[in-house]
């Protein structure tokens, strides 16, 4: 017995010995002509004498870069265990003024003059954005390679100082990390400016095919995420496009992620990493359904605890959402059944029938979620939240997601006594492209199921649309479509006619790229010309997402109400 105490004791004092030692940092600071009360360093506020001094003190078992802010100048500091670093500075010329004195004075001057240079390429990037993603491939490139090594070339000379390994190795990967992230941007960015589609040279893609993400150390860099998301998409893509297996089974993107996360990836912190940001983003952003195997799948091998935590935490209040209301299924298509989520009101009297609002979610057609609009109609209304296929999901374009959206209106008006629905005063309500699949519903007499009764209309009898796609000239999926014509047939501005439904639009003036506002203005000026029933009210200063702005639901929940009570609904 005495042996094992012994043996306890020991192995308790090896734990101890070998535990990383925490170390005080203080950082002393001296400013003259201050004018302020108090400087920010990290989350910690300093307070400042008034001979313009100031003290920050922390403990900390390894080196970390700190955020300093005073008035209006922002700069970065980088400090080690045992460090007691100094900081002098004139508050009317911070720029040429400051110094450092401590254990590493040369890293922190670097990093300060990193940020003046920041300023100049960001005021670089403003004037020739346009210019620069605009030049072909080559060129593009000597640029950036130009651009990258005004940062890198002041670090290379640092090296021979015996600065900080960590402290050189966070910087060159922040800065490889933000100009490799431009090169995957340009071929994107290229085609929106010129209309010309880039294939990378061999060079290029040999270069980013050698990309290394597996390294745990990368994981906290700033900038590692926001990348190594890019790049992994990149390749996700190709895996999706080709990869016969994915085809009609759920979660499509997710599954090839995961392929390629497992084929690329060998370090087990790092696959834990990246599993949980997939799957972190498809419940945000594509739901939960069907992906129970994969949460079980996480939860077994996964070995960091608190991504365990953060992503059970997320799946079991997604699934706490979909309860309590009635689920039905609506359609069932290449295997994918397709659920109507039905907010019925408990004040509805027996054989009552009320006006059913339809949501469709946006998402750009490849993800979104019906979860985004549960809830109860304030009005009294039967709300419905529809599920439809998606690209991302079930490798479905717009022509089958018009398809799910004109099959789900035709299936409440057949079930509208099982409900309580007044057939006749069905709302469509969509966001973005659920705007454009709620038009579509209206607008289109292409794309019904050839199953189905068409003697039941698939038609709403009003629209909602808030910040809906109007014209689809340039969308993504343009390239998987062989007869371009295809496009136009489902674009709401060309397919205009009268006696279309009445209208209710809401549009941000600032929305500039998602669906530009022009477009909605051409829209709406067509259908009066047309002389359709349609309601605009343009949302000034606001972009694309309306749903985030206050002032939008203030204006639209009085339109809404005038306009249920012009249609005779309330």
């Amino acid at each position: 017995m005495k042996e094992n105490r012994l043996l306890l004791l020991a192995v308790i004092f090896f734990i101890a010995c070998n535990q990383p030692k925490s170390s005080d940092v203080s950082i002393k600071g001296t400013i003259t002509n201050n004018a302020a009360k108090s400087i920010s360093i990290g989350d910690s506020l300093c307070q400042i004498t008034e001979t313009g001094s100031f003290l920050f003190k922390r403990v900390t078992i390894k080196p970390q870069f700190l955020a300093i802010n005073y008035q209006d100048k922002q700069f970065e500091i980088f400090v080690e265990p045992d460090e007691h670093l100094e900081i002098f500075f004139d508050a009317a010329n911070i720029d040429s003024s400051i110094v450092f004195t401590g254990i590493s004075p040369e890293s922190n001057l670097l990093l300060f003059k990193q940020n003046l240079i920041n300023e100049q390429v960001t005021n670089y990037f403003k004037r020739n954005w346009y210019n620069l993603f605009s030049k072909d491939e080559h060129a593009f490139i000597r640029v950036i390679d130009s651009l990258k090594s005004i940062y890198l070339k002041p670090l290379d000379d640092l090296l021979s100082n015996n600065i900080n390994e960590q402290f050189a190795f966070v910087i060159k990967n922040r800065i490889t990390f933000s100009f490799d992230k431009l090169i995957l941007d340009y071929p994107r960015i290229h085609k929106d400016f010129t209309d010309e589609r880039v294939i990378f040279s061999r060079k290029t893609r040999d270069y980013l095919s050698a990309i290394n993400l597996d390294n745990p150390d990368l994981i906290d860099i700033d900038g590692y995420t926001e990348f190594g998301k890019e790049l992994l998409d990149s390749k996700v893509r190709q895996d999706f496009n080709t990869n016969k297996a994915l085809k009609k089974s759920d979660n499509q993107w997710l599954v090839a992620s995961f392929n390629e996360i497992n084929q690329n990836i060998k370090n087990r912190a790092v696959i834990d990493f990246w599993y949980f940001q997939y799957l972190y983003n498809h419940i945000e952003n594509l739901g939960i359904k069907n992906i129970a195997p994969a949460i079980e799948s996480f939860n077994k091998t996964c070995l960091t605890e608190e991504l365990k935590t953060k992503i059970n935490s997320l799946y079991n209040k997604a699934l706490t959402t979909r309860q309590g209301h009635l689920v039905k299924t609506y359609k069932t298509i290449d295997g994918f059944e397709l659920d109507a989520h039905i907010f019925i009101p408990d004040s509805l009297k027996k054989d009552e029938k009320r006006p059913a609002v339809v949501y469709f979610h946006g998402g750009s057609w490849n993800e979104g979620k019906p979860d985004w609009q549960f809830g109860y109609s304030k009005l009294g209304f039967i709300n419905i939240c529809i599920e439809n296929r998606l690209y991302d999901r079930h490798g479905a374009l717009p022509f089958e997601q018009i398809s799910d959206a004109k099959s789900a209106i035709r299936w409440l008006r057949e079930n509208a006594d099982e409900f309580h629905i007044d057939a006749n005063k069905i709302i469509a309500n969509g966001n973005s492209a659920g705007g454009h699949l709620a038009l579509s519903a209206a607008m289109l007499d292409i794309l019904d199921e050839p199953t189905e009764n068409k003697l039941v209309s698939s038609k709403p009898d009003a629209l909602i649309l808030n910040s809906a796609i109007y014209d689809l000239q340039g969308v993504w999926f343009e390239p998987l479509v062989n007869d371009k014509k295809r496009i136009q047939d489902i674009s709401p501005t060309h397919n205009i006619h009268k006696g279309l439904p009445p209208m209710l639009v809401f549009h941000g003036t600032d929305d500039v790229n998602s669906s530009p506002y022009f477009y909605c203005r051409i829209f709406v000026d067509k259908m009066k010309k047309a002389g359709n029933d349609i309601n605009f009210y343009p949302i000034e200063n606001v972009g694309h997402a309306l749903w985030s702005n206050g002032r939008f639901w203030q204006i639209s929940n009085k339109a809404k109400q005038e306009f249920y009570l012009k249609l005779g609904y309330l």
